[in-house]
Order: C-alpha cells, then sequence, then structure tokens
C-alpha cells in the first residue's frame, strides 16, 4: 500500500505540474501576442514622431517672423490707442471751456 500511495503522489504532482506548465504556456503566450501588437505599433509610433518634428522645425522657423508681426501690431494698437484717449481729451477739454463761456 505505501508504493501505491507514494504513486498516486507522483501522479498528483505529475498532474500539477501539467497544470503549471499549461498556465505558464497560456501567459507565455499572451505575452508574445502582446509583443507583436507593440511591434505592429512601432511604424505608427515613428510616423507620429517625424510628425511632431516636421511641427516643431516649421514652428522654430515660423515664430521670429510671426513674434515680430505681432510686436508691430501692438505698437501700432498702442498708438492707436493713445491717439483715440488724446482725441477724447480734446474733445472733453473743448466741451469744459464751452460750458464756462
Amino acid at each position: 500500500m505505501n508504493n501505491e500511495s507514494s504513486y498516486s503522489d507522483v501522479l498528483t504532482k505529475i498532474e500539477n505540474l501539467e497544470k503549471n506548465v499549461n498556465r505558464i504556456e497560456s501567459k507565455l503566450d499572451m505575452l508574445l501576442d502582446k509583443f507583436e501588437i507593440l511591434n505592429d505599433l512601432k511604424p505608427q509610433c515613428k510616423k507620429m514622431s517625424d510628425h511632431i518634428d516636421f511641427v516643431e522645425n516649421v514652428y522654430d522657423t515660423v515664430k521670429s517672423p510671426m513674434y515680430y508681426i505681432l510686436d508691430k501690431i501692438t505698437q501700432i494698437k498702442n498708438i492707436t490707442n493713445g491717439t483715440m484717449e488724446n482725441m477724447e481729451n480734446m474733445e472733453n477739454i473743448d466741451t469744459n471751456k464751452l460750458l464756462e463761456q
């Protein structure tokens, strides 16, 4: 009986080992599938990276002239606002002088 018990224990252990090996193989297959998906994504990521580089290069090229134009527009706007304020002040002065007389 001792041999039968020992034989049964060995069979049980072998079955458990088979289950563990099957479980490990299943996980390994899942990992391999994920790596294949990642390899498929590399060209798309490369395209996106190239696009980002292109946009950054265009911005670097355009930003200086763009800021120059914005500065000029701001200067013109300030001059125009200053002129409008001066005109309003002149109108107020003329109205006050008329009211005094």
